[in-house]
C-alpha cells in the first residue's frame, strides 16, 4: 500500500510538472514536490551555464542562502551534484560523514547525513540536477531512487519543451521588436547602427557582466572588399575600415558564408 501511494504521488507530480507555464515555474515546482515526495529536508535544482558550471535555480531552503557555483570536472571536490552531472547517473549516500563525494554546501544547523541526486538529461544535453538532502542517516531507499528516476525522465522532457518554448517566444519578441524599430528608421546608417546594437544586446543577455563589442561590415555590389558601417568598442592599431575577402575573421566569414567562433 505504501509503495502504491508513492507511485500515485509520483504520477500526480508528473501531471503537475507537465502543466508548468515556463521553465522557472517548473523548476520551483520540482524542488517543492520532489522534497515532499521523497521525504527530504531540502531540495535544490541546479542548472548549467554556457561554460557547464552549475548554479542553483530553485531551492526549498527557508532563509537567505547562496550555494556557490558547482564545477563539473569529475573530481570529488565537485560534490555529489557535480559528480551526478559529470557521470549522468543517480547517486545516493546514507552516510555523508564517510562519503567521498559529499560536500557541505547547506551548512544547516541540522547536519546533512543523507543525500540523493539525479541528472535532468534530454537528447544528450544536461539540463540540470535535482539534489535531495536529509538530516537522517540512510534516508533514501532503492524505491526512492526508482521514484526519482521516473521523475527525472518525465521532468527532463517537460523542461526541454519549456526551454524550447521560451526560446521561441524570445525569438518572436525580438523579431517583432526589431521590425518595429526598423520601420522608424530612414537612412542606411541608422539601420546599420541599430542592427549592431541589437546583436550586441542579444549576446550581452547570454553573458551578463561581460562587456560585448562588435562591428558591422557591408559588401558593396561588384567588389571584393567590405566597408565598416557601425562599430562599438575601442579601435586598436590593427583596425581597418575596409577588409578584403579572406582577410581576417570578417573577410573569411564573408568569403565562405559560414560563421566562425574563436574561443581564445
Amino acid at each position: 500500500d505504501h509503495q502504491l501511494e508513492d507511485l500515485r504521488q509520483a504520477l500526480r507530480l508528473m501531471e503537475v510538472v507537465a502543466t508548468a507555464a515556463d521553465d522557472n515555474t517548473l523548476m520551483n515546482l520540482l524542488s517543492i514536490e520532489a522534497k515532499s515526495l521523497l521525504g527530504a529536508d531540502y531540495c535544490f535544482v541546479s542548472v548549467p551555464d554556457d561554460a557547464g558550471t552549475l548554479h542553483v535555480q530553485a531551492q526549498t531552503w527557508g532563509g537567505e542562502f547562496d550555494v556557490p557555483p558547482i564545477s563539473v570536472t569529475g573530481n570529488p571536490g565537485d560534490g555529489i551534484t557535480g559528480f551526478v552531472a559529470f557521470n549522468n547517473r543517480i547517486y545516493r549516500t546514507g552516510d555523508t560523514a564517510t562519503d567521498l563525494y559529499y560536500r557541505d554546501v547547506v551548512r544547516a544547523e541540522a547536519r546533512i547525513r543523507s543525500e540523493m541526486a539525479g541528472p535532468l538529461y534530454f537528447e544528450g544535453k544536461l539540463l540540470g540536477v535535482i539534489d535531495l538532502m536529509s538530516s537522517r542517516r540512510s534516508a533514501f531507499s532503492e524505491q526512492d531512487e526508482t521514484l526519482l528516476q521516473m521523475l527525472l525522465t518525465h521532468s527532463s522532457v517537460a523542461l526541454a519543451h519549456a526551454q524550447s518554448a521560451r526560446a521561441d517566444r524570445d525569438h518572436i519578441g525580438l523579431t517583432n521588436h526589431l521590425h518595429s524599430r526598423l520601420l522608424k528608421l530612414t537612412t542606411p546608417d541608422e539601420i546599420y547602427a541599430m542592427l549592431l546594437d541589437a546583436a550586441i544586446a542579444c549576446v550581452g543577455d547570454l553573458h551578463p557582466g561581460h562587456p560585448i563589442y562588435g562591428n558591422l561590415y557591408v559588401k558593396h555590389p561588384g567588389v571584393r572588399f567590405l566597408e565598416v558601417k557601425a562599430f562599438v568598442g575601442r579601435k586598436s592599431s590593427k583596425f581597418s575600415p575596409t577588409l578584403y575577402f579572406n582577410e581576417g575573421v570578417v573577410g573569411t566569414v564573408a568569403s565562405t558564408g559560414q560563421s566562425k567562433i574563436i574561443a581564445d
